[in-house]
């Protein structure tokens, strides 16, 4: 029978060439390493196999603590369990309760929008986001994917409908899904939840908006001379005139820069970011937009924008600006 350890022989062991173990008995040693380093290791057997693990360092692990740490470690032996395994699995758990944390639903849906950024318009990007961060994150950002259920889901779509916006709820009900979509294909959720939702009996139908169009050319006469004899700023005017001839959204003409067109050539080149299938856009330019270009050039082309607005020539006209200012009488 091995003779157990004493304090005063762990403290004047010291280090030799190889490092050496001074037994303490029933599978306890302490290991003393060549830079005098004094390991406590506990060796066990389970299903016929030797094994080994550290039980801490002298002195921070005193003999009195190892010799409890060998005990317990025993204990579970003789029931079968494995102390290294058990350790292995405790640190999985661990882990995936970890990684879990950033599996949100507002997590999720950040990453999403960061990886569809480069594919749509950083209007419609943002458009979209403000949906979800209105209508979902709110209730169920802070929740786990795998805890989100369908009625969750559906109460979030029935606060929309409930305050009339049907093709709303429709919009958000999309987003969710996608966003749950981007989740299971990253591993960061069991399922798609949004898919337990059937809008068809769930939404109330969406009706599709018709945009009014002028067709009659005697109407489209009476605003083509509307806009000429239009009274407001100079720039609005401008702006107003060659939407006609360009066939543009409101949006980029009224963010028109002058590094996007080239008057010699007679082209406007919008640049990808600005468009919203993110493709470089040629626009050809006849005399007459070019000839109200040079125009107004030389008001605002000193600066960044062709159609800035009249307190600050750093910035654009405003959204509604032009939208106002076709509300001719």
């Amino acid at each position: 029978m091995a003779k157990n350890l004493t304090d005063t022989e762990i403290k004047t062991a010291k280090p030799k060439e190889k490092k050496y173990s001074l037994s303490d008995g029933n599978g306890l040693q302490l290991t003393i390493k060549p830079d005098g380093k004094k390991i406590w290791e506990i060796r066990y057997t389970v299903d016929g196999k030797a094994k080994q693990t550290t039980a801490g360092n002298y002195p921070t692990v005193s003999l009195k603590d190892a010799r409890k740490k060998r005990d317990e470690l025993k204990a579970k032996v003789s029931t079968g369990i494995d102390p290294i395994q058990e350790k292995k699995e405790i640190k999985a758990i661990i882990k995936l309760d970890e990684v879990k944390k950033f599996n949100t639903f507002k997590l999720c849906a950040v990453d999403y929008f960061e990886l569809i950024r480069s594919k749509i318009s950083e209007g419609h990007l943002n458009k979209q986001w403000g949906r979800l961060s209105s209508n979902v994150i709110p209730f169920i950002g802070e929740e786990l994917m795998d805890n989100i259920s369908r009625d969750k889901i559906l109460k979030c779509l029935n606060r929309i409908q409930e305050r009339g916006a049907i093709e709303e709820a429709h919009r958000v009900y999309n987003l969710v899904d996608q966003v749950f979509t981007y989740a299971v294909e990253n591993k960061r959720c069991e399922r798609n939840t949004a898919k337990d939702i059937s809008t068809k009996w769930t939404l109330q139908p969406s009706t599709k908006q018709h945009y009014p169009t002028i067709t009659d050319p005697v109407e489209i006469a009476k605003l083509l001379k509307a806009i000429d004899t239009y009274k407001g700023e100079y720039t609005v005017r401008c702006a107003l005139q060659i939407m006609p001839y360009v066939a543009l959204r409101p949006v980029n003409i009224r963010a028109m820069e002058w590094s996007e067109i080239d008057l010699d050539k007679n082209l406007i080149t919008i640049k990808a970011d600005k468009m919203k299938m993110k493709r470089e856009h040629l626009v050809p330019l006849v005399p007459k937009v070019v000839e109200i270009l040079r125009e107004l050039h030389k008001l605002t082309g000193d600066g960044q924008y062709c159609f800035s607005a009249s307190r600050s020539r750093t910035r654009p006209l405003s959204d509604n600006t032009l939208r106002s200012a076709l509300i001719l009488e």
